[in-house]
């Protein structure tokens, strides 16, 4: 995987100072982006999760969770910010560096015992991770769990997964 970390840009002092930004900009231009899609691809298969639906939270998530879909032959359902989506919807807050921040989900997709696998382009707090996961939990889905290109290793308060995390690359600092 040590290819795929030449993919990564990184930019010290954003978006404040003592931060090593990890920007996935050239990763997404890159002509290997497919190969990053067919990786999660094979974890996936090759951990027999067969997910009916993958949720990945705005905006980033959406790229790798959108193409996995694709790849997986699944359906893919959008966790957006705040009063972004119409109609019902499932909402669960997350906590931010100062304050709490809130996604949704369409209420009604995931019906019981659907098989839903979280997509997302970083982990960092996992936060958002765990307020998606409360609300395929209130649909009565099921996790399968959790894949990501990259993770922060290294954030203070993480939340821990109680349902199988994957990711090609780890980070500290």
């Amino acid at each position: 995987m040590k290819h795929l970390k030449r993919l990564i840009a990184q930019y010290p002092n954003f978006p404040k100072k003592g931060i090593l930004f990890k920007d996935i900009s050239p990763c997404l231009a890159s002509k290997k982006f497919p190969l990053v899609i067919k990786k999660m691809a094979a974890i996936v298969r090759k951990n027999r999760m067969h997910p009916d639906y993958i949720v990945s939270p705005e905006a980033r998530g959406f790229i790798f969770g959108a193409a996995l879909a694709f790849e997986l032959k699944c359906g893919f359902i959008m966790a957006r910010k705040i009063n972004k989506l119409p109609g019902a919807k499932k909402r669960a807050g997350y906590a931010l560096e100062y304050g709490v921040s809130l996604l949704e989900i369409p209420a009604g997709i995931i019906k019981r015992d659907n098989k839903v696998l979280i997509v997302d382009d970083v982990v960092a707090t996992g936060g958002t991770v765990e307020a998606i996961a409360k609300m395929i939990k209130q649909e009565k889905g099921k996790i399968m769990g959790l894949i990501a290109l990259m993770e922060l290793t290294d954030i203070p308060n993480k939340q821990v997964c109680s349902f199988p995390k994957f990711t090609l690359l780890k980070y500290n600092k």
